[in-house]
Order: C-alpha cells, then sequence, then structure tokens
C-alpha cells in the first residue's frame, strides 16, 4: 500500500482498507488499490533441460532462451512473479547464469564451476507475456549447462496480502568494485548496504513502530 504526502510517497505493510487510526499514524491517505499476494503452490519442476521439459537441450554461452509460466502448472495467466528453486549441473565451462523476466543488466542469479551441482533459491518478477528468461554467460563464449527450475509459489496482484514490485534485476553491492560496500567482508564483522533509493526501490519506506519486547531475563541456576 502507498500514501502520498507532497511529493513524498510512503509504503505500508498493512491489510486494505486502513482504518482511522492507521490513517491517524500515517498522517497521509493511504492508497489501499490492490496490489500483490503471494500463494504458495507444492513444489512443481517446470524446467529440466535434461529431459526436455520446459525447454529441450542444454543452454549454449551467450544465447538467451525463454519459457512459459504463467497460466500454466498452476500458475494464473496474471501473475506478476513467481518463487522458486534454480540449478544448475553439467556445466562444461565456469561461468554464471542470469534467470528473470529479461536477460538484461549486469547481475547473475547463480555462478559456478565446471562439473558443478549448485542451487539457489530465488523470488523472480515475470515478463509482460508471462515468461521466464535465462542466459549462460562464460568468458570464453564457449560452453553448456543444463538448467532446472522448481515452482514453489507466485504472485498475483490482489488486496490480500504484502505487495510484490518486481524490478530489473542490479547489482548494488560487489566488493570486489567497492559498489555497495567499498571492502571484502571480515568474519565476525557487520557490512551494511543502502538498498532504499537504487535499483527501482522507493527512497523512503515507512515502517510500523517497532513492537515493545520482554526483557530478556537471566536463565535460573541449575
Amino acid at each position: 500500500m502507498a500514501g502520498k504526502a507532497g511529493s513524498a510517497t510512503y509504503y505500508a505493510p498493512s491489510p486494505a482498507p486502513f482504518v482511522a487510526g492507521q490513517m491517524s499514524l500515517f498522517r497521509v491517505l493511504i492508497d489501499t488499490t490492490p496490489s500483490g499476494t503471494y500463494y504458495p503452490l507444492p513444489p512443481i519442476r517446470v524446467l529440466d533441460t535434461r529431459i526436455a521439459v520446459g525447454l529441450s537441450g542444454a543452454f549454449a554461452s551467450g544465447k538467451t532462451r525463454s519459457f512459459a509460466i504463467a497460466g500454466v502448472h498452476g500458475v494464473p495467466s496474471n501473475a506478476i512473479a513467481v518463487t522458486g528453486n534454480l540449478t544448475v549441473t553439467q556445466e562444461t565451462v565456469a561461468g554464471f547464469v542470469r534467470f528473470g523476466s529479461s536477460t538484461a543488466g549486469t547481475n547473475s542469479t547463480i555462478n559456478f564451476k565446471t562439473n558443478d551441482n549448485r542451487a539457489n533459491g530465488v523470488t523472480l518478477g515475470l515478463a509482460a507475456d508471462g515468461s521466464l528468461s535465462g542466459l549462460y554467460y562464460t568468458s570464453s563464449g564457449k560452453g553448456t549447462v543444463q538448467l532446472i527450475f522448481d515452482l514453489t509459489g507466485y504472485f498475483v496482484r490482489d488486496g490480500h496480502g504484502s505487495t510484490f514490485v518486481p524490478v530489473t534485476p542490479a547489482r548494488i553491492v560487489d566488493t570486489r568494485t567497492k559498489t555497495g560496500i567499498s571492502a571484502p567482508l571480515s568474519s565476525n564483522k557487520v557490512g551494511t548496504f543502502a538498498v532504499a533509493g537504487l535499483a527501482g526501490v522507493p527512497p523512503a519506506l515507512l515502517r510500523w513502530p517497532a513492537m515493545p519486547q520482554s526483557p530478556v531475563r537471566p536463565a535460573p541456576a541449575t
């Protein structure tokens, strides 16, 4: 949900409609236009290039390929994003895969070495036609990799739950190039980086006040 006060937009993780107390707390008029809700699904394999599920045959380096998600596998045609688990296997050359609504940008979804089996949980916005796309990249421009994607849920625009707003994937932290964090992370030391105002994320997020917490009491002596 979002509300405007002058040129500022405020975001609230709360179900519509807002009541008078919430209006007073925010001191803005809240727009309760339905946005997005997440619906989990029993995990289902929607892509396995090894056995021609979704797409047939391994991904070749530098070539984008797409497959349908919305309208099949229990995902409604108006879905705007999905969650799932992306797995890579049988790589002939080390590289990375970029996976999502498009393959534009500078991000990587999963990086791997040769002959590696690796997986990554992802939340991905869908393209306008309801598809997902993948791109395998290697520095040599050679090699192949098999991709597997297990679908676990989807987002649609309605007023029943939390909002999801997909953005074009963008790398906002890369310690190698001093992007976001200026040095490599050291063991047991926290590294903090900005997100609001970058890569399409609104510059100001208004959150509910923190709930009071009960004091921590020492355990009784034994």
